[in-house]
């Protein structure tokens, strides 16, 4: 009897073709795969008649989720979740594109033609800190080829990528190097050539780094999607003496530190990037953050995260880039006015293109911590407004309605996921999926789950049902698709695991 009422029970959490109205429900779903559009969901406040011919698939457990209920051996759902997404679609996924214009809108401030700006909101995940992203339209994910020119935010990639190659033959910032290359002879520490780019912007020294670094090194290695950065190319010399310079050719470099001494090879890159043509530097202003992001808050990332530099190496791009002059610094400060603030900043600006900066800003006195990037037309706006556009833009990070995505590393306790493709919604295009979640359990004595916050890509949606160990719902989705759910558990009001997991919506 009991195993009856247990089917009982379970059936009725299912039941329906189509999902009921919900008030609470965004009036949008994640739209079809992870590029950003949406798709009206209208099919989430449609009405709730069953579908004809809907197809007969609600007997709630199927053959990966059956329970012996006389025994009482659980069996765990069976995940048929996809690869993962790397950092840069997942942020592309769940990025609010709403809010900053609407709060913009509401302020009557209206940001000089040809602006792109992007944002995130830093905050508390499990075990590391979780980032939810904001862009204002597509501005955040608009590569600059063709649209903005990146100038010097790029160094801080530049003495980066020189600080990876180094690292992997022994070698520190403290190492002093000697070569000759189009722009002279250099003998000194690898901290100075990194402090005058960052610092002072100076564009022989960025040439200098980039040629530690290596061509292929950094555009192969570096900005490649294990970072965050799978578009982002670096290949312009900033200074060319001769017609033929450039930055595929990297001299022979001795290096000493200590007692210790070796050298890198000349290195010639080869490889042609026909999406950022003209020996160009391409970069999104999603992908800019990242350097930012990974370097100033090293410590606090999981391992995986970490670029792989030293404690040294980092003290130095720190000191460089809390040095740097910052053009949001006014609007920052009035936007937090009397907090104790840490701005990690590079700028760039070049005459009849553009002026750029971005930035991670620390409040010490909340424990909040923001990304902000920008791009504004040189010749027709000036610091000032980009300064503005900075206070504008964390007034309306702070007042950003919850709930949404924090994106971070997976962590916590195991959580397994099943969605399965029911049949078509309620209305023509969209789809009716079942998901089922079970989250592992703890130690012994420690709680289990008693409730799952939910995201579709960047949309929250209803929290499902608790059903023995298994959260079940099934709903309607405005169209088929590869989507990113994020699955927070809790139990109690303790975050115990957090999942970003790619699901296939529909058939």
């Amino acid at each position: 009897m009991r195993a009856i009422l247990r089917i009982l029970c379970c059936c009725a959490l299912l039941t329906g073709a189509c999902s009921p109205a919900e008030p609470h429900r965004p009036d949008h779903d994640a739209g079809p795969d992870a590029d950003g559009s949406d798709l009206s969901d209208t099919a989430d406040t449609a009405d709730t008649a069953d579908t004809a011919d809907a197809p007969d698939t609600f007997d709630t457990f199927d053959a990966s989720t059956d329970v012996d209920a006389d025994a009482e051996v659980h069996v765990p759902i069976e995940d048929n979740t996809l690869p993962a997404w790397d950092w840069a679609a997942q942020v592309r996924a769940t990025a609010d594109r709403d809010t900053l214009a609407a709060a913009f809108a509401a302020a009557g401030y209206a940001p000089p033609a040809g602006t792109y700006v992007f944002a995130a909101l830093v905050g508390d995940g499990l075990d590391q800190p979780g980032f939810a992203y904001f862009s204002r339209a597509e501005e955040g994910f608009t590569y600059s080829q063709g649209n903005y020119w990146p100038a010097s935010t790029v160094k801080l990639l530049a003495a980066v990528g020189a600080l990876r190659t180094l690292g992997a033959v022994g070698a520190t910032s403290a190492a002093t190097v000697a070569f000759t290359d189009d722009d002279g002879a250099y003998s000194g520490t690898v901290s100075n050539l990194i402090d005058l780019a960052i610092r002072v912007s100076d564009n022989v020294a960025y040439n200098r780094l980039m040629e530690i670094g290596g061509f292929e090194e950094i555009n192969g290695d570096l900005l490649h999607a294990s970072f965050g950065m799978p578009a982002s190319v670096l290949q312009r010399r900033y200074t060319h003496p001769t017609p033929e310079s450039d930055l595929r050719h990297s001299p022979a470099i001795s290096w000493t530190e200590g007692g210790n001494f070796g050298s890198l090879p000349a290195r010639d890159g080869t490889t042609v990037f026909p999406e950022c043509p003209n020996e160009a530097n391409c970069v999104t202003l999603a992908e800019l953050t990242e350097g930012v992001r990974r370097v100033a808050l090293h410590e606090e990332l999981p391992a995986s995260e970490r670029f792989p530099l030293g404690a040294g190496d980092l003290a130095v791009l720190h000191t460089a880039l809390s040095a740097s002059p910052c053009s949001f610094q006014p609007g920052i400060s009035t936007a937090l006015a009397g907090h104790a603030l840490r701005v990690y900043n590079k700028t760039g600006a070049v005459w009849g293109d553009d002026r750029l900066d971005h930035a991670l800003v620390v409040d010490d006195t909340t424990g909040r911590a923001y990304l902000l990037a920008a791009s504004m037309p040189y010749n027709t706006t000036s610091d000032a407004a980009m300064s503005e556009l900075a206070r504008q833009t964390l007034l309306a990070l702070l007042a950003a309605p919850a709930p949404r995505v924090f994106l971070q590393r997976d962590a916590g306790r195991p959580v397994l996921i099943r969605a399965q493709y029911v049949g078509p919604g309620c209305v023509e295009g969209s789809v009716l999926v079942r998901l089922q979640i079970e989250v592992g359990e703890g130690a012994p004595g420690q709680p289990a789950a008693d409730r799952v916050e939910l995201f579709m890509d960047r949309w929250p949606i209803e929290t499902p049902e608790l059903d023995g160990r298994v959260f079940r719902m099934q709903r309607d989705f405005s169209s088929a698709g590869d989507r990113l759910l994020s699955v927070y558990a809790y139990a109690g009001d303790v975050l115990i695991a957090v999942r970003h997991a790619v699901v296939r919506v529909g058939p």
